[in-house]
C-alpha cells in the first residue's frame, strides 16, 4: 500500500494498494514498483519532503504501507511601484512565501509630492505560477495650497490674499490683477512659481506702488483770475500730502487773500 500525505494531512482518495499474483506457499514478499510511487510532483503546489521508510524498498512484506510525504512549496512573488502610472524597476521588491500563503501588506514607498492612489493585487493568494503573484503599488501627483499675496508700498493687504490648490510641481506662471485705485503694478516674486510639497515655499507675492503724481501751485488775481506769476509744480505720490508753505510768493502789487 502507498499513502500519500499533504502537510502531514493523508489524503485517503489517493490511496495506492498494489496487488501480485505468488505461488501458494510461497512467502508473501512483494515486488515494488517504484514506477507507479510519485515522488516528484504530485500535487500542484508542493514539493516532495520524504519517504517512509526513508529509502523506498524494492520488495516489501504484504501489507507493509509506504508512505509518501508532501509539503507546500515556495514561490516568489512581486511588488511593483508605479509613479504617475511609469512602473520603477529599482524599486520593485521580490519576496518568497509559501503556497497559498495571502499576503495583504507592503512596504509604502511614497516620494515626496507623491500620494498612493490605488493598490492592485491585494489580498494576494500566492500560486504555483509566479508571474500571476504580483501586487501593484500606484502613487500620484499629489495636491498643495500655493497662495498669491499683495503688497501696496511693501505693505500686505491681507484680505486680498488667494489660497488656490494645485497639483505638484505644476507651473504657476498667473495671478489675478488688483491694481488698487492709485496704484501702479511694480513687480512680482517667485513668479512663475512650481508647487513644492513645501507649502510655506508655495507663496507668489504681487506689489504695487503709488503712481507718479504731481501738483500745481498757480498764483492768481482772485478777482479777474489772470495768472500773476508762474506756476510752481511739486512731484510726489498720489496721496502724499503736498505742503505748500514754503512756496509762497510776494508779489508786488498784492496781497496773501487765501491757500489750500
Amino acid at each position: 500500500t502507498v499513502e500519500y500525505y499533504k502537510d502531514g494531512v493523508k489524503v485517503e482518495s489517493d490511496t495506492q494498494i498494489e496487488t501480485e499474483i505468488v505461488q501458494l506457499l510461497a512467502p508473501e514478499i512483494l515486488t515494488v514498483r517504484k514506477d507507479n510511487i510519485n515522488t516528484t510532483n504530485k500535487y500542484v503546489g508542493y514539493k516532495f519532503e520524504s519517504t517512509d521508510p526513508v529509502i523506498i524498498p524494492d520488495t516489501v512484506a504484504n501489507g507493509e504501507i509506504i508512505k509518501v510525504y508532501y509539503i507546500k512549496d515556495n514561490f516568489d512573488y512581486i511588488v511593483e511601484y508605479y509613479y504617475e502610472n511609469i512602473i520603477d524597476p529599482s524599486k520593485s521588491v521580490v519576496t518568497e512565501a509559501t503556497y497559498q500563503d495571502v499576503i495583504d501588506t507592503y512596504v509604502d514607498k511614497v516620494i515626496p509630492g507623491y500620494e498612493l492612489d490605488k493598490v492592485e493585487g491585494t489580498p494576494l493568494t500566492i500560486t504555483e505560477n509566479e508571474s500571476t503573484n504580483v501586487i501593484k503599488v500606484y502613487y500620484k501627483k499629489a495636491r498643495f495650497e500655493y497662495k498669491v499675496e499683495y503688497y501696496y508700498d511693501g505693505e500686505l493687504k491681507e484680505n486680498y490674499t488667494e489660497t488656490k490648490e494645485a497639483v505638484f510641481e505644476d507651473r504657476i506662471e498667473t495671478y489675478t490683477p488688483k491694481e488698487d485705485y492709485g496704484y501702479k503694478f511694480d513687480k512680482t516674486f517667485n513668479l512663475p512659481m512650481r508647487v513644492s510639497e513645501n507649502i510655506e515655499n508655495n507663496v507668489i507675492e504681487v506689489y504695487y506702488v503709488r503712481k507718479d503724481s504731481t501738483v500745481s501751485v498757480q498764483f492768481v488775481d482772485k478777482i479777474s483770475g489772470n495768472t500773476i506769476s508762474p506756476e510752481v509744480v511739486k512731484e510726489g505720490k498720489v496721496f502724499d500730502i503736498f505742503d505748500i508753505t514754503n512756496d509762497v510768493k510776494e508779489i508786488e502789487g498784492y496781497t496773501l487773500i487765501e491757500s489750500p
